[in-house]
């Protein structure tokens, strides 16, 4: 069985480090232009758009450690996991806040699984076949 632990780790890594490098920055320009205004945009659209990002990041780095896999669905599909665990341990250190925007969190968990899948089996179609 060909699973590349290797590029599962640095795929599941990368995808949620680039959702939050790229949150910041977008904070980062939002509250260059509209002041104070920031907090209120953060605390009420960050949680949705973690949800998007961090399966579209673990889709498109699924993809990325699935190219040329052996089996290239379970392959990024590991991504996806590696990316719900982490998310998972998110929501757990969050269910203890006052206020805590949990749901977009616990949506995440599994969606994060399914947009691994979804780049490994891109990935699985790209190949050419052995025909």
């Amino acid at each position: 069985m060909n699973i590349r632990l290797g590029r599962i780790v640095v795929a599941a890594t990368a995808a949620q480090i680039l959702a939050v490098l790229i949150w910041t920055a977008i904070l980062l320009l939002y509250g260059w232009t509209h002041g104070a205004a920031v907090q209120q945009f953060a605390y009420q659209d960050g949680p949705w758009f973690g949800l998007v990002s961090r399966v579209l990041l673990c889709a498109a780095f699924g993809f990325w450690a699935a190219r040329g896999a052996k089996r290239p669905v379970l392959t990024a599909a590991c991504v996806g996991l590696i990316g719900a665990v982490v998310t998972a341990l998110a929501a757990a250190t969050l269910a203890f806040g006052p206020n805590a925007p949990l749901t977009p969190l616990l949506v995440s968990i599994p969606a994060q699984f399914v947009g691994g899948g979804l780049g490994g089996w891109v990935a699985g179609k790209m190949r050419p076949s052995a025909t």
